[in-house]
């Protein structure tokens, strides 16, 4: 019963302290290519399709819901406004749902073509977001009984707190034949998330780079053989990860490999993914590890991926927009 306890409280105590510490923080996905509205609010519209993806994320499965982030996407090409219009959602909870953000975003883009081969693309963003905590689950030592666990009511008075605000973010991106690169800033105003008036808590700005290139072996745009290594980079605060990898596909099934480093805690993690695409329905699943981390405690390793996109009839006769294949 003790190391019952223990590990209760061990548990609780690891999620409230990386919460604390991760508070400036954005919740994130590995698999990039579903959720390409996450990545770059100017990638809204870059189909020849609408487009609605939603994506499920399990990390540290060993401990109870300890990290559970889930976002759907759509996004659409409108002829008229000469770009694409985008809505996303996004949830993430802690040690079930006793630490809570929550999102909803409005994005435009606009695509220009600047020369035959070459596209520039602008978008932006607009949310409404929530950060919240709920005392429920908390474990405090007046309630635990030596001999019968937790069954004490606590005398601690925490309030159930939540913070709504807005955010704003910008994105560009430039596509020449195979080759696309882009740049991101998110949080341009820096808002105040703390849940206390007595403690002011922003969240940094967040900077996404990445480049991308496909080569081609046979087939069009969207079949035959083909490899297409990227490299990703994001820096948050003291928070900096260096993605690199790549994709190989044939037809319709693609098979992807990533290696994540952490620059400031020299964390470095594998993901592997599959993925396939069958009649207007993709599916893809991915998985985190760290296979050379032998030291790290089993309920910590790993992270699971699930994500389901549905593409919608497309218009031929637009023939303004251009369709970028990610």
């Amino acid at each position: 019963m003790f190391s019952m306890i223990n590990k209760q409280r061990i548990s609780i105590i690891i999620l409230i302290f990386m919460s604390l510490m991760g508070m400036s923080q954005d919740p994130e996905f590995s698999q990039i290519y579903p959720g390409l509205l996450r990545l770059n609010p100017a990638f809204a519209g870059t189909g020849s399709q609408g487009r609605v993806s939603g994506i499920y994320r399990n990390q540290w499965p060993g401990l109870k819901s300890a990290y559970i982030t889930t976002g759907v996407y759509y996004d659409q090409p409108v002829e008229f406004v000469h770009g694409g219009v985008g809505v996303q959602l996004i949830n993430d909870s802690q040690g079930e749902n006793t630490f809570r953000w929550s999102s909803a975003a409005l994005i435009y883009s606009y695509h220009l073509q600047a020369s035959r081969d070459l596209y520039i693309l602008t978008g932006f963003q607009a949310s409404l977001n929530q950060w919240s905590r709920s005392a429920n689950n908390f474990i405090f030592p007046d309630m635990i009984d030596n001999v019968r666990g937790v069954i004490i009511p606590t005398n601690e008075v925490i309030a159930n707190n939540n913070k709504l605000y807005p955010d704003f973010s910008v994105g560009f991106l430039a596509n020449y034949k195979d080759i696309i690169a882009g740049i991101s800033i998110d949080h341009l105003a820096k808002p105040v998330i703390s849940l206390s008036d007595s403690y002011k808590s922003q969240l940094s700005r967040k900077w996404n780079f990445f480049i991308r290139n496909t080569f081609r072996f046979s087939g069009s745009t969207t079949d035959g053989f083909f490899i297409s290594p990227g490299i990703f980079f994001r820096s948050q605060q003291k928070s900096e990860i260096l993605k690199y990898g790549f994709t190989v596909g044939y037809d319709y099934i693609h098979v992807g490999v990533w290696i994540s480093h952490d620059l400031d805690i020299t964390m470095n993690l594998l993901t592997f993914g599959l993925a396939m695409k069958i009649s207007g329905l993709g599916m893809a699943y991915s998985y985190d590890f760290a296979p050379w981390r032998t030291d790290l405690p089993v309920p910590f390793g790993g992270a699971h991926e699930f994500s389901l996109s549905i593409y919608l009839s497309g218009n031929k006769k637009n023939q303004n927009i251009k369709a970028i294949n990610f």
